[in-house]
């Protein structure tokens, strides 16, 4: 990966982040899993764990662009209930609670993620980002609220959610036509700009298993002096 700057990149691997909050990769028991909601027909989740666990949802089926900024969504209520539910009856399914009432009252774990291809717009900043800046369009919700970037653990959790074949997030990247080589960076356009992260899975005869997952950072000069003695 080479940097905007120009600067030497430095990439920082998270080694086996799968299962780091429900033990498993996949904890709902696969890549795909319909959530039984009063008001919903049908919807497709994919619960992934790994660093951190998240509900992923394509932002279409909920009626979104998935680039809307954090004050547009926060402000229609009826969407704010809808993914609140859907990360309730997630967590149940993720074993992460008994009842969808018990998951309300911890609203932080898992996360929910709205997914969608890459599109033109703007950001928290006011900059214009083209589509070709991103491979992939994420929105995040926890705690009642979005994100105005993406947490680390979960932008790692959408790279390994995106190397899986069948997650919901592998088929918006794979039929936006994002397909990331091995060692190539994922670029995640949020609210306030654009993260590049990796991750290499593998499948085997036990089912999938995430080897690591990886940040990029870049090394600059600093300072350039003489020390006397």
């Amino acid at each position: 990966m080479k940097s905007r700057q120009g600067h030497a990149p430095i990439r920082l691997d998270f080694i086996e982040p799968g299962g780091a909050t429900t033990g498993r990769l996949l904890p709902a028991g696969g890549v795909r899993t319909r959530l039984d909601i009063p008001g919903e027909t049908g919807l497709e989740i994919s619960a992934v764990d790994a660093a951190n666990a998240c509900v992923f949802a394509k932002a279409s089926s909920l009626g979104l662009l998935g680039t809307e900024l954090p004050d547009a969504l926060e402000s229609d209520v009826g969407v704010m209930r809808r993914l609140s539910a859907i990360r309730s009856h997630a967590a149940v399914a993720m074993g992460l609670a008994a009842s969808a009432e018990e998951a309300a009252r911890n609203p932080a774990v898992p996360f929910i993620a709205l997914v969608a291809p890459p599109a033109e717009s703007f950001h928290l900043d006011g900059e214009r980002r083209s589509s070709h800046e991103m491979d992939l369009s994420v929105r995040v919700l926890s705690n009642g609220r979005i994100h105005r970037a993406l947490p680390l653990t979960i932008s790692l959790c959408t790279a390994v959610a995106a190397a899986i074949q069948g997650t919901v997030v592998h088929d918006v990247v794979h039929l936006a036509g994002r397909r990331p080589q091995e060692g190539e960076a994922l670029r995640l356009g949020m609210p306030s700009g654009v993260l590049s992260v990796g991750a290499h899975v593998e499948r085997d005869g036990c089912g999938w298993r995430a080897r690591h997952g990886s940040f990029y950072r870049t090394a600059r000069l600093l300072f350039d002096g003489y020390v006397h003695y």
